[in-house]
């Protein structure tokens, strides 16, 4: 008999479910919290470099950042998954633009300050996904 749409829905999920499940047991996840701003600016930061060396995105060892937007310190309003790769992609695209700024401790850390809209637009947008296709589909 052939497998039904809810047949092949509930093992993506049960497969995603795991995935996840990996990501968060791992060394995959480094995570960013965020209480205050994000409810002022609607921004994500991106750190890149500081004191003039690559930090962030580009020494991290994990695969995925995890951007918290929380109420309160014990209330997380959501979260947002993203791989470094597309991190490190948005920072090439974004340096030296307007959304390249400065900040931290004696403002010697450099960040992308994006809207996160944008990001997210960045994230669907059809050559992104091509692109990531491209490089981790089998």
């Amino acid at each position: 008999m052939k497998n039904s749409k809810f047949d092949i829905d509930l093992k993506n999920g049960q497969f995603f479910e795991k995935e996840i499940e990996n990501l968060l047991r791992g060394n995959y996840l480094e995570v960013k919290t965020d209480i205050v701003w994000w409810r002022v600016t609607r921004n994500i930061v991106i750190e890149y470099e500081c004191f003039g060396k690559p930090s962030g995105v580009f020494t991290t060892e994990s695969e995925h950042y995890c951007y918290n937007y929380a109420s309160n310190k014990t209330n997380l309003y959501c979260a947002f998954i993203l791989p470094i790769d597309f991190l490190k992609t948005i920072v090439e695209k974004y340096k030296n633009s307007k959304y390249d700024m400065t900040g931290g401790d004696k403002k010697l850390s450099k960040m992308i300050v994006i809207p996160v809209k944008k990001l997210v637009n960045e994230l669907i947008s059809r050559k992104t996904i091509l692109e990531w296709e491209m490089k981790n589909c089998k």
